[in-house]
């Protein structure tokens, strides 16, 4: 099995059975649709495209190659609000993706990447190289929290291919116990210690597997000056509480991500699990810039 792997995943035999496979798509069950290796290209609409580096071990880029960018996640929300602001800080940014959209949509924004985890921001780093944007993302590999010095980051290992770099995004801060994983020590800062001066932030996605109750904590100084419009996973009856209690107090409203749109809800906290996994969290003077994207 490892050497049919080994075969399946070389990037040019993969890039060949992929798209082979991709024909026949609709009769090739879910279990089945390989995973990318090597590179994709990810085409965004007209003639706007950029360039993915990636190994079977994305999630990411596995669900974008079959279904296409605009049916992954809130790609469709986020491609339109990046144009509306000048500044992304993407928390969790994993291989870029949020991040080498946004910069290819808006060449005039400017983006901070936050990745400790070594694969993915080894994958961040070339993906920033790959598409020329290097004067828009400054990479960050530092993990943000409630304290300034340092913090055990379990870097999860991928039984199926454990000599690759894990690029699934469970990297995580001692959140996820039950996952094969190297333990390394990674530098941590508070984001209220963190900001430059003079620089804006408009816009913050934060998806970091558990730790987003945490970087909100060291964050109330710059949210309260900032008040960036906030993308965070709410994972359900686990951080959704404490998520409210935060942002509640600083003046946010917010609107659960579904697959019609953004629906305004009144609290974050769910009796059962309904599916969603983003919100927006938004304050009145942010409030037109996701307008249009808001469903009854």
């Amino acid at each position: 099995m490892n050497w049919l792997r080994s075969v399946i995943y070389q990037p040019q035999i993969n890039w060949i059975l992929r798209n082979v496979c991709k024909l026949f798509s609709v009769l090739i069950p879910e279990h089945l649709k390989l995973h990318p290796s090597g590179s994709i290209k990810v085409r965004i609409g007209g003639s706007s495209s950029f360039m993915l580096k990636t190994n079977p071990t994305s999630y990411i880029t596995r669900q974008i190659f079959w279904n296409g960018p605009m049916a992954f996640e809130y790609t469709p929300i986020f491609k339109d609000l990046i144009n509306k602001v000048d500044t992304f800080w993407d928390i969790g940014a994993n291989i870029g993706y949020y991040s080498v959209l946004g910069s290819t949509v808006n060449p005039q924004l400017k983006v901070r990447a936050f990745e400790p985890s070594e694969g993915p921001k080894k994958y961040l780093e070339e993906n920033i190289r790959l598409n020329g944007l290097s004067g828009q993302i400054q990479l960050e590999p530092i993990a943000l929290s409630n304290f300034k010095g340092e913090i055990e980051f379990h870097q999860i290992v991928n039984p199926k291919f454990p000599s690759m770099p894990n690029l699934s995004g469970e990297h995580n801060m001692g959140t996820k116990k039950n996952l094969p994983a190297s333990k390394v020590q990674v530098k941590t800062f508070p984001l209220d210690d963190y900001v430059p001066s003079q620089e804006k932030i408009d816009l913050i996605k934060i998806d970091t597997e558990g730790a987003e109750v945490e970087i909100l904590k060291g964050s109330i100084r710059t949210i309260t000056a900032h008040q960036p419009i906030i993308i965070v996973e709410t994972l359900f009856n686990k951080n959704e509480a404490a998520i409210e209690a935060i942002l509640k107090d600083l003046g946010y409203a917010f609107y659960n991500h579904t697959q019609k749109g953004l629906q305004k809800t009144e609290t974050l906290i769910r009796s059962e699990d309904d599916g969603v996994r983003d919100c927006f969290c938004v304050t009145p003077s942010k409030k037109s810039l996701i307008e249009e994207f808001v469903v009854n």
